[in-house]
């Protein structure tokens, strides 16, 4: 078959595509897990429930903090100075070690977005020296913040311009989240197999939202296709991982499906894409299908495809119908050049993407 004809079978089938189902292939509800554990951080190092309930109050400010500096960097230094004022120097010994670990986030988030993309790297890399000691003294969960401020340190290299750093750095998360391997994260704790291993079934469901979040970024990122192409490249090529899991195949079949789109095999993009709408899939992977939809688009235009407000017609439904989550991003299938707002994030502080 031709590029045309796939495109023609492609048109026909929407309709017996399945929609997404509610049912989750993962035997548990990681993000519930993490909410749960995460707020029992402070419980692993302190035992007094009130003292504990004190610390959360405090550490609670930074979401309201991080929103306001994405928003205004400087109203929301301003804000995060009056609270360091406040709050943070009336803390003692370990009660400060925790909070500050926070702080030093916000502080970080204030210079990436003023452009001192050194002074962020270094309050950065402060904010994980803090995370490896809480998590030697029993806060484990608190991996996963390392990680992201390790995620913070990719998008620093790239918005600093070092792409092949960035890009390194995200196959260098991804290595450590599927297999526990790593060479270049920062961080001693995530060196020891057992921190690996106690977070087992938080880390693999946050592997999996990781991949999904990237490929969001590398589709809608400000890049030219060919940089895309190197990026994905870059990331996953040389990630293997074995396929234990039902999601982990899930995410290796759609992996395997955008790399031939950044290939340009466009003829095996479209077969495999067929093959993946067919089978049920859980909501929490209707935002690949819509990053695909989005490429799409991009082969029906490459290819002048006479039959297109068709085949756009049949997208559209299978969107209203069968897609239930991540209803922000529909738009992105027809109007790709507007660029959607980021996901949420475990700890609420991820760096925003930058091209």
């Amino acid at each position: 078959m031709n590029i045309h004809q796939l495109l023609d079978q492609l048109s026909e089938n929407f309709k017996s595509f399945p929609p997404s189902s509610t049912k989750s292939t993962m035997l548990y509800d990681s993000v519930k897990l993490q909410r749960i554990l995460l707020g029992k951080e402070a419980a692993g190092v302190f035992s007094d429930k009130e003292h504990v309930n004190k610390l959360d109050t405090i550490s609670g400010k930074f979401g309201s903090l991080t929103s306001v500096m994405h928003k205004n960097p400087e109203e929301g230094y301003a804000e995060y100075k009056l609270f360091e004022q406040a709050d943070l120097h009336q803390l003692e010994e370990y009660d400060y070690l925790y909070v500050k670990q926070w702080v030093l986030s916000v502080e970080a988030l204030y210079y990436y977005k003023i452009k001192d993309f050194k002074r962020a790297f270094n309050l950065t890399l402060e904010c994980i020296s803090l995370c490896d000691m809480m998590i030697s003294m029993g806060m484990t969960t608190l991996v996963l913040r390392l990680i992201e401020q390790n995620k913070n340190l990719a998008r620093i290299y790239l918005a600093g311009g070092n792409l092949q750093k960035s890009w390194k750095f995200e196959f260098e998360i991804l290595n450590y989240l599927f297999n526990g391997e790593q060479t270049m994260l920062f961080g001693m704790t995530i060196r020891e197999p057992r921190i690996w291993t106690s977070i087992e079934y938080i880390r693999e469901g946050y592997a999996y939202e990781y991949v999904r979040g990237l490929i969001h970024s590398i589709v809608n990122s400000k890049q030219n296709e060919n940089d895309k192409a190197a990026m994905f490249y870059e990331i996953f090529n040389d990630l293997t991982f074995v396929v234990n899991t039902p999601d982990r195949k899930i995410i290796r079949d759609w992996l395997n499906l955008f790399a031939s789109y950044y290939a340009e095999d466009y003829l095996a993009f479209l077969t495999e894409l067929t093959e993946l709408l067919q089978a049920e899939t859980t909501l929490i992977y209707d935002i690949l299908k819509i990053l695909a939809l989005i490429q799409v688009k991009t082969i029906i235009e490459k290819s002048n495809y006479l039959l297109s407000e068709e085949l756009y017609s049949e997208i559209n439904h299978y969107s209203e119908t069968a897609i239930t989550a991540y209803d922000y991003l529909k738009p992105l299938i027809y109007k790709p050049e507007k660029t959607a707002k980021s996901h949420g994030n475990q700890s609420g502080i991820l760096f925003p993407e930058s091209a």
